[in-house]
């Protein structure tokens, strides 16, 4: 009857472990397209540095220091902006990677 029970037991802890391992997966695919989709974005966030300084180059010349305000402005909070959302990404991970559930 022990052993009976041992097995049982053996085969929970089996599948536990193994929908435990299908969540990490999951997730680690999912931090994947989260970094894919941070770097497409990264594009997107070069070409409006490059605009920016144009416009930067622009607003020198033409003495207009609003403009400079405004363009610089917009980089800011754009790059805050995807800070913002990798940090949230990363933090998640890790949250996830060190759960209590795995430790015990």
């Amino acid at each position: 009857i022990n052993d009976e029970l041992h097995n049982t037991n053996f085969q929970k802890n089996k599948t536990n472990f193994g929908s435990e391992f299908n969540q990490k997966l999951n997730d680690s695919i999912e931090f994947t397209n989260n970094l894919m989709e941070f770097i497409v974005n990264y594009k997107k966030l070069l070409f409006l540095i490059l605009m920016g300084v144009l416009l930067v180059i622009g607003a020198y010349y033409y003495g207009s220091i609003l403009m400079l305000i405004l363009v610089l402005g917009g980089i800011i909070e754009y790059l805050f902006i995807e800070f913002h959302t990798l940090l949230n990404t990363i933090n998640r991970y890790v949250t996830l990677s060190i759960s209590p559930k795995f430790l015990d």
